[in-house]
């Protein structure tokens, strides 16, 4: 088939969609008619079907959640997932505008360059297999989310208008193509905080999603005893190595912490800046009784233990490693605290007792459970038809023997039966996806883009 002289021709033109797709702010946002992440989600999404539309695709848009672009006629279909929801990004942070879509030296900048990349990507390629007139046994569908990053509750929107795919691929995780995924679940504790004396904590914020190693954590704290606590912060980061910044205020002082900002699923790479400010208040005893006791609490069973040692659910196999735990946000303001934390359990771990271990944990110490979301672990064994599919896809188009791989992160596989997360990150890169500067190289898009061509065609004739 002359899919790659197809893609190679359209590069110009992929490059360019990449960088539009970019400029939308595709946070989620409050809620507008027929909109339920707001307009600039509303817009990106928008951006992806007219683009579809305008290649000859049949497409649909299902209550502002999600849409399709699919080629094809028959009852059953091969489904490919993606999204266009990011995170938010600090300008500051960057030397690129994360929603600029600057093209320079070979690469791609933005926010989720990568995710959105791929998008573009299994778009063309998609493309390139219908220009090619081939016979497909099977019509295939592009399904585009806006909910990827949290809830997956477009795919629940999905399901209530749609039937299954028979198989498919989530373009929004590793090759040569994942074949296990950890369960995962989210939480969101808050409690009542008693200040009663002259010393407080006026507000603290930290993180912004739960998915994300905090990188910046703030607080501005009102005491008498600026000057102490000044003195004990040179002590404490002469000890420990922690990057935190003072001001001194006229109530009080003014605590910066910076950490590394890291996707969970490179948790370990990442600098706690939430773990750090709860060190410290620990360290300098600030505040009254009540404060202190909850500081104690979260020091004590999280901490700095990125592997929930000290939760007690600390789980680990050989296929999927750790048990993973994130402090992602806290947010103190008026007397209450609020935390989210994001958890990762190997697949062979019991899961629902260790979220029992969790939220009975938080329960005992006063805090109230706002949330509990969680999602099975995923598993296609190596010999699966998808999992061997997909490998001899990747491998016709890069050469590369690499084997199947487990993953910490959590993609559209989590939501239905033979899906598996099929790139867009490739062996030996680590994680890339939401971190400064994130780029997509040109050259790695092309590459990308005729792997899942070739995937597309063969799961479509042969399955």
């Amino acid at each position: 088939m002359n899919f790659y002289k197809t893609i190679e021709a359209n590069t110009d033109q992929m490059v360019s969609d990449i960088s539009t797709l970019i400029k939308y702010k595709s946070i989620q946002g409050e809620a507008e008619d027929g909109m339920p992440y707001g307009k600039e989600m509303d817009d990106a999404l928008n951006c992806v079907l007219d683009l579809a539309e305008k290649m000859g695709f049949r497409t649909k848009k299902l209550d502002g959640y999600c849409g399709y672009a699919e080629y094809g006629e028959s009852d059953t279909y091969i489904g490919i997932f993606s999204h266009v929801d990011v995170n938010d990004e600090d300008d500051n942070e960057w030397k690129y505008d994360p929603y600029g879509g600057i093209v320079d030296q070979g690469r791609i900048y933005g926010s989720s360059a990568v995710d959105k990349g791929a998008l573009i990507a299994v778009l063309y390629a998609l493309k390139a297999v219908k220009e090619s007139k081939c016979s497909l046994k099977r019509k295939v569908r592009l399904i585009i989310g806006t909910d990827n990053r949290r809830y997956f509750s477009d795919m629940d929107v999905y399901m209530k208008h749609e039937n299954s795919p028979i198989a498919g691929f989530s373009v929004d995780g590793h090759f040569p193509v994942t074949y296990a995924e950890k369960a995962l679940s989210m939480f969101e504790f808050e409690k009542k905080i008693v200040q009663d004396g002259e010393e407080y904590i006026e507000y603290m914020h930290g993180g912004k999603v739960d998915n994300l190693v905090p990188g910046y954590c703030s607080a501005k704290l009102v005491t008498q005893r600026k000057t102490d606590i000044l003195k004990k912060m040179e002590v404490y980061i002469a000890e420990s190595r922690h990057d935190i910044n003072a001001k001194l205020l006229d109530d009080g002082v003014m605590l910066e912490v910076f950490g590394k900002e890291k996707h969970c699923a490179s948790i370990e790479k990442g600098i706690n800046s939430i773990a750090i400010m709860l060190d410290f208040l620990r360290y300098i005893q600030f505040g009254s009784k009540d404060l202190r006791e909850v500081v104690e609490f979260l020091c004590d069973k999280i901490g700095f233990d990125i592997y929930g040692e000290r939760m007690g659910i600390g789980y680990e196999d050989e296929l999927t490693g750790k048990t993973t735990l994130n402090l992602g946000t806290l947010a103190f303001e008026d007397g209450t605290l609020t935390i989210r934390i994001d958890s990762r359990f190997p697949i062979t771990a019991n899961y629902y007792q260790a979220i029992e271990v969790l939220n009975s944990t938080f329960e005992k110490e006063g805090f109230h459970i706002n949330e509990c979301s969680y999602w099975p672990p995923t598993y296609l064994p190596k010999n699966h038809f998808l999992i061997e599919a997909l490998l001899k896809s990747y491998r016709e188009v890069t050469g590369d023997d690499s084997e199947p791989v487990s993953g910490t992160s959590a993609s559209y596989s989590k939501v239905m039966a033979n899906i598996a997360a099929f790139g867009a990150h490739y062996p030996g890169e680590g994680i890339s996806w939401e971190q400064t500067d994130e780029s997509l190289e040109i050259d790695t898009l092309i590459k990308t883009t005729k792997i899942y061509a070739n995937a597309i065609y063969r799961l479509c004739t042969e399955i």
